[in-house]
């Protein structure tokens, strides 16, 4: 009773507010997640522009003694993927006048 008339008896509206927040963003979530599904549904239709049947491909295992945690696996990768791009640039030919 005391905390009622402390808030001016606007505790249950407060609740109500609150509670249709709440029942606004489980819709709005939902709703989000409904689009992200149909997104992924149509992507899976999309002709990538190539056979993916017969593209070779490769896995790299990481050695466990060098590397321990899945940072150290994750910061090799990148650091063999970016050595991979950089491929050294091929001398200008010079002429002689």
């Amino acid at each position: 009773m005391l905390l009622s008339l402390r808030d001016g008896g606007h505790g249950r509206s407060i609740g109500r507010a609150q509670h249709a927040t709440r029942n606004a963003r489980v819709v709005v979530a939902q709703v989000i997640l409904a689009l992200m599904v149909r997104c992924f549904w149509e992507l899976r239709a999309v002709d990538p522009g190539f056979e993916p049947e017969g593209v070779p491909t490769f896995r790299l295992h990481a050695p466990p003694d060098r590397y321990e945690d899945p940072e150290s696996v994750a910061r090799g990768g990148w650091t063999a993927l970016s050595l991979s791009w950089a491929s050294p640039r091929p001398a200008r030919p010079t002429t002689s006048p």
